[in-house]
């Protein structure tokens, strides 16, 4: 494994063994990291199994797919409004505008 301390801990996404995860940036670990990515290849090809499957089986594993795709983008945009919100209140707290073509109101 890396050198770097593990500063949080999450549950593997296929088979649920806990995940370090490293400090700083970057995306966080979604699967088992030490079995040559056999957990996150699973998870692929159980997606695509059931994707792939006729009737409602694949209508539930579509919709959970854009479910998830959802979250991680409901996840971005609450982690960019956290940096924005920080940048305001180093700025004095009131409104900041970032574009320099647009008037202060």
């Amino acid at each position: 494994m890396d050198a770097e301390p593990a500063t949080d801990i999450r549950p593997c996404a296929h088979c649920g063994r806990d995940v370090p995860q490293r400090a700083g940036a970057g995306r966080p670990f979604r699967y088992c990291r030490d079995n040559d990515g056999a957990c996150q290849r699973a998870a692929r090809n159980s997606r695509m199994r059931h994707r792939n499957s006729p009737g409602l089986p694949g209508q539930v594993a579509r919709t959970w797919e854009a479910v998830d795709r959802l979250d991680q983008i409901v996840r971005r945009r609450r982690r960019k409004r956290g940096a924005m919100g920080w940048l305001q209140r180093l700025l004095g707290g009131g409104r900041v505008e970032l574009d320099p073509t647009r008037q202060q109101e």
